[in-house]
This record gives structure tokens, C-alpha cells and sequence, in this order.
């Protein structure tokens, strides 16, 4: 939502790494075509909550 109020393209985040190509491509065609910044936020892994490290 940050990314979205300063005018940017932002997507995510996703999760499911079907859905990563589809969004980088549409990220991509907005910065080509619109000349915006774009934002695809990925979760690239997902780890359990450690009170200590």
C-alpha cells in the first residue's frame, strides 16, 4: 500500500510461484509502456517464528 501512494505499480505479495511470472510481466509492461516504478512483493520462503536465534 506504501508503494501504491507514492504512484507506483504494486503487486503482492504472492506467495504461489504460479502467479510470480504473470505479475512480473504486468509489472513490466507498466514500467515500458507507463514509465512507472513497479513493485512485486514474493515471499521466496516461508520460515517458522524463532524466539531465539
Amino acid at each position: 500500500m506504501l508503494a501504491r501512494s507514492f504512484g507506483w505499480h504494486a503487486e503482492g505479495p504472492i506467495a504461489d510461484p504460479a502467479k510470480v511470472r504473470p505479475a512480473l510481466e504486468r509489472a513490466l509492461e507498466v514500467v515500458r509502456v507507463q514509465k512507472r516504478p513497479a513493485l512485486v512483493d514474493t515471499i521466496v520462503r516461508h520460515r517458522e517464528e524463532k524466539r531465539f536465534r
